[in-house]
């Protein structure tokens, strides 16, 4: 299977999981030794300056959303690269990763990237699993579009990335269930 690095995972219909139901997952790792990404669309109970310290709630403190069931205790941030965040990692073209301190003391600092969104915890499938599930039609794939991820509503991004193939999230039914 192809790299689907820099795509985004939409939860099918027929997955039911209890944690990926509804769930758009963006890919910034897949390779032989697996998949990783994080759950963009799933909001955390609770703010990020309430579990970062010296972080209050200003208007440039991103927001938290759940990232996924694993490594529960690390913040990941994506985001664009202005102003520019030179402890940050280029994923793809415009979306950067990072989970510094020095991230953290940029957003202390009101120095925050203007397009930003952090996660807590991950999600990650061993090699072959993915593209299993896929096989399963578990999941739809689409490239991944930085306007999906940093500027549309997180509970109208599902439905956003399903646009890019022409897909009405509403009109699909779940089929072979078992």
């Amino acid at each position: 299977m192809d790299s689907l690095r820099n795509h985004f995972l939409i939860a099918s219909p027929k997955l039911t999981d209890d944690f990926f139901d509804h769930s758009l997952v963006y890919l910034f790792e897949h390779n032989d030794e697996g998949a990783f990404g994080v759950v963009v669309n799933k909001p955390a109970p609770a703010t990020l300056s309430e579990i970062v310290d010296a972080l209050d709630d200003s208007s440039d403190v991103p927001p938290l959303m759940i990232g996924g069931p694993v490594n529960r205790n690390v913040v990941l941030f994506l985001h664009d690269n202005n102003p520019e965040q030179a402890e940050s990692m280029e994923l793809f073209n415009g979306i950067y990763l990072s989970s510094t301190a020095g991230f953290l003391d940029n957003l202390r600092g009101d120095r925050a990237p203007a397009r930003c969104r952090a996660f807590i915890g991950s999600s990650g499938w061993a090699p072959g699993q993915l593209g299993q599930e896929i096989a399963d039609d578990a999941w739809l794939v689409v490239p991944a579009r930085p306007n999906v991820l940093f500027d549309v509503p997180y509970d109208d991004q599902r439905q956003a990335a399903a646009s890019t193939l022409g897909i009405d999230l509403n009109l699909v039914l779940p089929t072979g269930l078992n």
